[in-house]
């Protein structure tokens, strides 16, 4: 698959949450030339799924290291849960995959209901997948991805590369081009950041009008993110996914109110913003039950606002309002899309409430999750991490340059690791005191291992911007 002059319009759903590997958001620190390392094929002209075993090419210009993060494709996704969340990396064997060089994982974030096929025992979706940890290709070469099971779509719409496919063993071309409909997702929009919890997962989509109403005036929803303990968010966007009751108008702008939590509901009102239009409307889908398109739309705040998690970790509400266009005279409702919701992690189902006749959350139907993303900055609280035994502070965080570390007790060595646990830098330090450079490394998050000279340690996370 060729690199192509493409910027990623559709981005993917993902869950916000504190693991560490399969976590994934977007931020304004760690950008990168839209066609820098984006690769994708087109998704018109796909024409079903054909339960075929295939692969895509991906080259990686020479001088350059890609790093992918997920991946968004048309698959075949089985009731049964199983579908095309394993992957296989070949390398190139003329033109064709070769050596095996890994296999990977991935959780599914999105799925999009294109079709159902043999009577509701299967969908061709439109699904997002986030690795459980990120696939770094060198430059210079080309590989080769493929799925574990046979569950690709096909498009016969081929624009600079062809799908291989596996036929009595053996890797093969078609006689007439094809593709596989994908696009892998890079870092020009999306870092690890881990510091909030959001149980969105985006598994099994809700029909649009069984979701809550968000017209303003009449109706609101909130869900609910759990900001980590000794960390500060500093959240500046938001996307989020709704659906408008009437084919031919979008959402004309929203209000967006922060609360705090009480009894796993909104409490306290925290911040209020209102009439904000998006920056950003894209159609998300077309939901095959209502023949409607879902939007996306990117709402960013007139100002970033900081939500702390104090010392125990702290929950918050945000809240939806909007409004359509209107110009045939119409005034439909808005409703804020709906998806399963996670209940193993830290975090609550989505609320409504009729904002004019009664103050009463509850929650929305059996207990669903909205589609939101929330965008920002993670921050260690006041850039310290003390402790009761002795003083220790290390800042900035993020950080661009150095690290600077600051200790009652006398340091012996610092080490900083990827997510996926491989050392990047070390360093003797032997003092109280002391700057490390991380200006050479990729932006990002990190861990951070400290060991003091009395054998104790310390560990915690930082972003490089």
């Amino acid at each position: 698959m060729k690199n192509f002059n493409f910027l990623t319009v559709l981005l993917s759903t993902v869950v916000i949450g504190s693991s560490s590997n399969a976590i994934l958001a977007q931020t304004n620190s760690n950008k990168v030339a839209p066609n820098e390392c984006e690769q994708k094929s087109p998704f018109a002209g796909w024409r079903g799924a054909a339960m075929e075993k295939a692969a895509v090419d991906v080259e990686v210009p020479a001088g350059q290291n890609y790093k992918y993060y997920g991946l968004k494709t048309t698959y075949l996704y089985l009731e049964d849960g199983a579908g095309a969340l394993d992957y296989v990396l070949y390398e190139d064997n003329n033109g064709l995959p070769g050596q095996v060089i890994k296999e990977f994982s991935g959780t599914l974030t999105r799925n999009v209901v294109m079709s159902r096929l043999g009577g509701g025992s299967a969908y061709v979706s439109e699904i997002t997948v986030m690795f459980d940890t990120p696939l770094e290709l060198a430059g210079g070469k080309t590989y080769w991805i493929s799925t574990k099971r046979d569950t690709w779509a096909v498009t016969e719409t081929v624009v600079g590369g062809e799908a291989a496919f596996l036929e009595n063993g053996e890797w093969t071309k078609r006689s007439t081009p094809t593709e596989m409909a994908f696009e892998l997702l890079c870092s020009s929009d999306i870092i690890n950041y881990d510091c909030t919890t959001h149980a969105f997962t985006g598994v099994t989509p809700n029909s649009p009008f069984d979701s809550p109403s968000i017209k303003r005036g009449t109706s609101e929803a909130a869900n609910d993110i759990f900001v980590e303990k000794d960390r500060e968010f500093v959240m500046n966007k938001l996307k989020a996914e709704v659906i408008v009751e009437h084919q031919f108008l979008k959402p004309l702008d929203f209000d967006v109110v922060v609360y705090s939590d009480k009894n796993d509901a909104p409490d306290q009102l925290i911040a209020s913003y209102k009439n904000i239009t998006p920056t950003n409307l894209t159609i998300s889908g077309i939901f095959v039950d209502a023949f409607t398109p879902m939007y996306y739309a990117d709402i960013t705040l007139p100002q970033p606002l900081t939500l702390s998690g104090g010392s125990n970790g702290t929950r918050y509400w945000i809240g939806l309002r909007s409004i359509s266009d209107n110009s045939d005279n119409t005034n439909p409702g808005i409703r804020w899309m709906t998806y399963s919701y996670n209940s193993g992690i830290n975090s609550k189902p989505a609320v409504s409430r009729d904002d004019v006749a009664s103050a009463t959350w509850s929650t929305f139907g059996a207990g669903y999750e909205t589609g939101l993303f929330v965008f920002g900055e993670c921050k260690a609280s006041l850039a310290t991490n003390d402790t009761k035994s002795f003083d220790f502070k290390y800042y900035p965080n993020p950080v661009k340059n150095f690290l600077d570390l600051k200790s009652e007790k006398k340091i012996n060595s610092v080490s900083i690791y990827s997510p996926d646990a491989k050392l990047i830098v070390t360093k003797t330090i032997k003092a109280n005191n002391d700057r490390v450079n991380l200006s050479s490394i990729a932006n990002g998050m990190y861990i951070v291992d400290v060991k003091f000279e009395d054998g104790t340690s310390k560990n915690f996370k930082i972003v490089k911007q």
